[in-house]
């Protein structure tokens, strides 16, 4: 596997980082995951933009201009990579590391659905910068994950107040009587890449978009409800917390 590191594509077991490189001790790297289909990557303004976003949010040094591009067009190539996904991350003194990512387990099959189960681990909320921010820490994801995956596929996460904010990695988007709704971006929750494309594409087929708190409530009686994002696209929930979706 070759990946790309602060300018230079080299093979992964060549790379060397120090065990005082602050961003991976305190978690603050940046990290973006892009989505490669056909060699080509998906959305890649928005990922861009929201890279460049969150290093001003962070007090980091502006990525090189084109850089993230040009990085991950080598990768592609140089990995004959046409399908699949790469993972970037920034650090403070400016470098870029990027390589591809090994597939995620799938979860069941799209057809079957998957199931979610409320964690007791909270979402950042409002409050916080760390919703908003795709950061190297992410501890509170990982231990949504582990406690979801006692019995469901995925966890579903919970603002302070008790809204709905996301799943471990994933937006939440439901329909319900031919309206698609997602929580706000206000309640803190990430502006993920998959997302927006729904949301764009739902109200390009003149159909109407809410983007207001949601509760459990709302998804338990909604007509549909899929987790999103870059690196699964979009999944439809047969189940939330023992309660069948949809008609049944």
């Amino acid at each position: 596997m070759n990946i790309y590191f602060n300018g230079t594509v080299m093979k992964a077991e060549a790379l060397r980082l120090s065990v005082l490189e602050e961003d991976y001790l305190n978690g603050t790297a940046l990290v973006e995951t892009m989505h490669v289909k056909s060699g080509k990557i998906l959305n890649f303004p928005f990922h861009r933009d929201r890279f460049s976003e969150g290093a001003g949010v962070l007090l980091m040094p502006p990525p090189k201009k084109g850089e993230l591009k040009r990085a991950a067009d080598l990768l592609i190539r140089s990995n004959r990579l046409r399908e699949g996904n790469l993972r970037c991350r920034y650090f403070r003194n400016g470098a870029l590391l990027m390589h591809p990512l090994v597939p995620a387990k799938a979860l069941r099959s799209k057809d079957a659905g998957i199931h979610l189960m409320t964690s007791a681990v909270r979402h950042y909320g409002a409050g916080s910068l760390q919703g908003r921010l795709k950061a190297n820490s992410m501890l509170s994801n990982l231990l949504s994950r582990w406690e979801s995956q006692a019995w469901a596929d995925d966890g579903l996460r919970l603002t302070p107040s008790g809204f709905v904010a996301e799943g471990v990695w994933t937006n939440i988007l439901i329909e319900k009587a031919g309206v698609l709704m997602t929580p706000p971006l206000t309640e803190g929750i990430l502006e993920g890449t998959t997302r927006a494309v729904a949301l764009k594409q739902w109200r390009s087929k003149g159909k109407p978009v809410k983007e207001i708190p949601l509760t459990r409530y709302d998804l338990y009686t909604a007509d549909q409800v899929w987790v999103c994002s870059s690196m699964r696209g979009m999944l439809r929930v047969s189940e939330i917390d023992g309660r069948k979706i949809g008609k049944h």
